[in-house]
């Protein structure tokens, strides 16, 4: 079951659902959704808050379209990260506070 969704929109628009303390995360999957505008190489990835990178969901050339990845939590300790989302030559950047449930 997915309870946090974050939509990620091309070149500069980026929107996100963050877990708090009122919603924390329970299921150990966040999804992210973005979309491309023509075709172009993309790469989506998840830095800590010392800008080290964590995962690397989407690295490759993708066709226009709508388009979603699962971040699975595990092994990730709560605090916050980024979402860091290039699109050709544009970056997008959102944080996303991580609460897990006991």
């Amino acid at each position: 079951m997915i309870k946090n969704i974050i939509l990620l929109l091309p070149l500069l628009f980026l929107s996100s659902c963050e877990s708090t303390p009122a919603e924390p995360v329970t299921n150990g999957s966040v999804m992210i959704q973005y979309s491309v505008e023509k075709r172009t190489f993309v790469l989506l990835t998840i830095e800590n808050a010392y800008g080290t990178r964590m995962r690397t969901l989407v690295e490759k050339e993708q066709d226009p379209g709508i388009y979603s990845t699962l971040l699975a939590l595990e092994g990730m300790a709560e605090g916050m990260y980024y979402y860091v989302l290039d699109i050709g030559s544009e970056q997008t950047i959102r944080r996303h506070f991580l609460v897990k449930m006991p």
